[in-house]
């Protein structure tokens, strides 16, 4: 007869088993890491949308305001090692704020990027917002009636299209 402490140990012992194999083929705890990892980013977020005058711009400036954090890396560019840091990302962002004002881009107007991943998708993005403009992200895979949906839907008013 078996007793209840060995039918315990039992479930125990063919419930990690089971959970191996159910995490083992779907990555469920790879997910949970990933997900515990961005919770303060999105504790952050949500504070900083809650707030009146919340928004990328606002959250950007708090973060330079972190001292020493002019001075160290803000991307780095996968495939070629490139960096750039967050005085440089700041630099940018600014001459294309000021090219957007320039140009007569009108708080609230869309400006469509599509770009493959590099710094100066980021320093476009930020640089807009800085300029009261919001981005419409398109994806580089679209082409033919998917990109002109995008393109349309968008409302954008100009593009700006990497290599």
């Amino acid at each position: 007869m078996v007793s209840k402490v060995q039918l315990a140990a039992g479930a125990g012992i063919l419930g990690v088993v089971a959970w191996k194999a159910v995490d083992g083929r779907y990555g469920i705890s790879k997910d949970l890491r990933v997900a515990m990892g961005a919770l303060p980013a999105a504790k952050k977020t949500a504070a900083i949308v809650k707030r009146k005058d919340g928004n990328l711009v606002v959250s950007w400036y708090e973060t330079l305001a972190i001292p020493g954090i002019l001075s160290r890396n803000v991307l780095i560019q996968a495939e070629t090692g490139r960096s750039m840091t967050f005085q440089e990302l700041e630099d940018l962002s600014n001459k294309v704020a000021n090219w957007a004002v320039a140009n007569d881009l009108k708080t609230g107007e869309c400006i469509a990027l599509t770009m493959d991943n590099r710094p100066e998708f980021v320093a476009l993005w930020l640089g807009m917002a800085k300029a009261g403009v919001s981005t419409a992200l398109i994806n580089t895979n679209l082409k033919g009636k998917p990109l002109v949906h995008a393109m349309t839907v968008s409302g954008a008013v100009g593009a700006v299209f990497g290599t």
